[in-house]
Order: C-alpha cells, then structure tokens, then sequence
C-alpha cells in the first residue's frame, strides 16, 4: 500500500507541475 500511495502522489505531483508549467506558458 505505501508504495501504490508513493506512485500516486508522485503521479499528482508530476501532474501539479504540468499544470504550473502550462499556466506559467499562458501567462508569458
């Protein structure tokens, strides 16, 4: 179970930056 919950926060975390990197894009 820990290392299911490490997967997913890691997958949350790459999609959280995608998000960061698509809006910086938006803004420029």
């Amino acid at each position: 179970f820990d290392r299911l919950n490490s997967a997913g926060f890691s997958q949350s975390l790459c999609h959280f930056q995608c998000l960061n990197f698509a809006s910086f894009l938006a803004i420029k």
